[in-house]
């Protein structure tokens, strides 16, 4: 992909914040996607990490992941993910997961979380390649009629 020479993934900054709602309102139905004042509380927050993948200078996606320590160890949850439409099936998305994933392994986070829309098969066929699996039918979780799926990775 030619798009790697140009690509950096990195921890967001504040000053990116307006980016980052403007992708959310891109990437999500009406009522799901971050508000500015939520984006901005995550991104001061000590338990989550907003990693910003950037094309030439440009926000391209976006991952945010929440930590907590659990009775079983330290755990995430990948509470958003988004790539601009226009740049989706070129790797991208899976580019800045695996580099999510690294980075919480590197952090002792024993596994990862996350739900997604039930009917969205383009990103469960990426999130079951890179190893998570299947754990919850979630009925109506994205509304009526709007089931979620969750899913599990782990790093043992």
């Amino acid at each position: 992909m030619g798009l790697d020479l140009d690509c950096k993934i990195d921890k967001a900054l504040l000053q990116e914040q307006r980016d980052i709602v403007s992708l959310e309102a891109q990437c999500s139905r009406d009522g799901i996607a971050f508000s500015k004042k939520q984006i901005a509380y995550l991104l001061r927050s000590t338990r989550a990490d907003i990693y910003v993948m950037r094309l030439n200078g440009t926000l391209a996606a976006e991952a945010i992941v929440l930590k907590r320590k659990t009775c079983r160890g330290e755990v995430a949850r990948l509470y958003s993910f988004a790539v601009k439409p226009e740049l989706r099936g070129q790797g991208l998305g899976k580019k800045l997961l695996l580099e999510c994933l690294e980075k919480l392994r590197r952090e002792n986070i024993q596994r990862v979380f996350l739900e997604v829309e039930a009917d969205n098969n383009i990103a469960i066929a990426l999130y079951e390649s890179l190893g998570f699996c299947r754990v919850a039918l979630l009925k109506s979780y994205y509304g009526e009629n709007q089931d979620g799926l969750k899913m599990k990775f782990s790093f043992s």
